[in-house]
Formats: C-alpha cells, structure tokens, sequence
C-alpha cells in the first residue's frame, strides 16, 4: 500500500521519490481495433500520399510498404537479440534515396509519425491508467517511462500527447534514444539518473516479470506487477488497493 507520511511517500516502508511504468500493456495498448497489419498498411497509405503531395510524384501505396514499412517491420523479430533497437530512420534514408528524394529531419520525423497513424488512430488507454498517474502526480512523486520500442522517442511521446497521458508524466526513457533496451540494467539505471534519485528509492510498474520487474528489483527498485498473468490484472485493481 502506498502512504504519505508527511512529506515522504511510503512503499513497504520505503521512501518512494520516482514511479516508474512500462509503456505497451500498462498504460497503452496498440493492439485494440483492427489489426496491427492492417494499422501498418494504413501507415503506408498515408505516407504515400504525403511524399506525394510534397515531391509532386506519384508515389504509390505499394512502393512505401516495399521500399520502407515491409523492409523495416522484417526486422522486428531480431530486436530481442540486440542490445539497442534498429534506427527507423536508416530504413526511410534507404528508401528515400531509392526514390532520389531528400527531406528535411523535421519531415523525415513527419513520416515516422505517418507510419504509426494506424496505431494512433486505434490507441485505447488502458483501464486505471489516467487515475494511477493523477494519484501518483497528488502524491508529489516524480513520474517516467521506462519501454522498449522499435520507435523513435519523439513518436511515442506523440502517442501519450494524444491521449492526454503526457500531462503526468515527467520524463521518458525509450530504448531508442536510451541506445539500450530492457531487460538491461542500463535503462533502468539511466532511468534513474535523470530523476537524481537512488534505485531503492524508486517503485516500477509493468506488465513483463522479465523486462519489467526483475531487472527493476535486482537494482534495488520496488517493483509491481500488473497484467492477465499476474495477480493484479490492472491498473484500475491497484488503484483499488492504494486507496484502501
């Protein structure tokens, strides 16, 4: 149970200054509505068009999934094997060059964006989600994300921008631009360096006992377990528990 004695927040009698939470699973989930094929099929519709409309070519729908989306998503089922994640951005420089076409950063980013409106379009916040943060933020705790993703960073802040998650949180550390993924303990270690915290004064939330909580807890942090495999099967559950 979470308390506040004082000015200190308490967790197994432990003085709790940063919460930490995975991101797909916990907070979000990518996979409601259609399917996640479909999702990545409309991410290349809407990349076609808008390389069309900039470059005044034709730019058809079966080039961007060849050249780019299908050439990237080949690649997911390696990521468990590297200790960072493939650089999207690699992918799209390929294809664009293929094409003889030269963008900007800003709407290189744009079309990282575009690849994911599938998702974004069908982005369900999970159960409890919003009111575990807005407890937590009460509190007076600081408040991360810990994720892998195949993402860049800048995408997937995008996502909780959208949902209105991004309030709460104070800071993210994606394995993208964290160059490490989990269950690696620099990511988690990093994580807590950038709250200028200590390990055993942190707790972390999440859905994976291998990439979420074990690594947290051989750290030093407090770790909860919430998902259909665990005991606390979400977050509206364990928001149930806080306020008993």
């Amino acid at each position: 149970m979470i308390i506040k004695l004082g000015d200190d927040v308490k967790y197994k009698d432990r003085t709790i200054k940063a919460v930490f939470f995975d991101m797909g699973n916990t907070l979000l989930d990518f996979h409601q509505g259609i399917s996640d094929s479909n999702k990545d099929w409309m991410g290349a519709e809407a990349i076609a068009k808008y390389l069309s409309f900039i470059s005044n070519q034709q730019i058809s729908q079966d080039i961007v999934w060849e050249g780019f989306v299908e050439k990237w998503l080949s690649v997911m089922p390696q990521r468990s094997k590297r200790v960072d994640e493939f650089n999207p951005y690699d992918f799209l420089s390929s294809f664009l060059e293929n094409k003889e076409l030269t963008l900007t950063k800003e709407k290189s980013l744009e079309i990282l964006k575009l690849c994911d409106v599938g998702y974004k379009n069908h982005l369900v916040v999970l159960p409890g989600a919003k009111e575990v943060l807005i407890y937590f933020k009460e509190l007076g705790v600081k408040i991360g994300v810990i994720s892998n993703s195949p993402q860049v960073d800048e995408v997937n802040i995008d996502h909780f921008k959208s949902t209105g998650l991004d309030d709460y949180i104070d800071k993210y550390i994606f394995s993208h631009g964290a160059k490490c993924r989990k269950p690696s303990f620099e990511i988690f270690q990093l994580a807590v360096d950038k709250f200028n915290v200590k390990s055993n004064e942190c707790l972390m939330i999440g859905d994976g006992l291998e990439n979420d909580i074990h690594p947290a807890k051989k750290i030093g942090m407090e770790a909860i377990h919430v998902g259909k495999k665990s005991e606390m099967k979400s977050l509206e559950q364990l928001l149930g528990v806080f306020n008993e």
